[in-house]
């Protein structure tokens, strides 16, 4: 997709694009203001890892390197009939109840029933499983389409009740550190001499 317009700041980029859509942000984050009004956020990377390692907090869904457990990738895979995800799904569960060891199928188990509880969480299953990345995410989406542009920190912090260091900390951590920190335009306190 070609960009036609492109404005670079020192904090972030402004893409306009030729459906007549803007893109706010960096790479590894950004906002989506569509024509229609909605607001989409994007996220790559870094970012993306952060907030999956959140949701499955508890659950032995990475290993020691950081690497994520091959069948929740099936398991993620499941509900679009993919045929892999299937056959990998199926050789896991074979593989449980074929084993002659007791200690090595209830391992198995376990980490099937962690892997089906993670993807849950990571495909937002249940209110009750939100976690501060995801309420985050809504806040930034319904600021962003009300206003019209990107929200300021604060906004957000009134938003979702927290003060203003932990709505920074969180920003930083999803990746929209670029997020202004004040309303745009001259500050209310500063008069201009006549």
């Amino acid at each position: 997709m070609k960009t036609t317009q492109r404005r670079i700041s020192k904090k972030y980029e402004v893409l306009r694009l030729p459906d007549g859509s803007r893109r706010i942000g960096r790479p590894e984050a950004y906002l989506v203001f569509l024509k229609s009004g909605d607001v989409q956020i994007g996220k790559s990377g870094k970012t993306l890892l952060a907030e999956q390692k959140s949701l499955t907090k508890g659950f032995k869904v990475f290993d020691a390197q950081g690497r994520k457990s091959p069948i929740v990738d099936a398991l993620k895979m499941l509900p679009f009939k993919h045929a892999g995800a299937e056959r990998a799904l199926v050789d896991n569960l074979r593989e449980i109840l074929v084993s002659s060891d007791d200690l090595k199928a209830e391992r198995l188990i376990d980490e099937f029933a962690s892997a089906l509880k993670a993807v849950r969480r990571l495909r937002g299953t249940g209110a009750k499983h939100s976690n501060e990345h995801q309420r985050f995410d809504a806040a930034l989406a319904h600021l962003a389409k009300k206003l019209g542009r990107p929200p300021t920190k604060g906004a957000l912090a009134r938003q979702l009740c927290v003060s203003p260091y932990e709505i920074s900390k969180l920003a930083k951590v999803n990746g929209f550190s670029w997020l202004p920190n004040n309303a745009p335009g001259r500050t209310k306190g500063r008069k201009l001499l006549p």
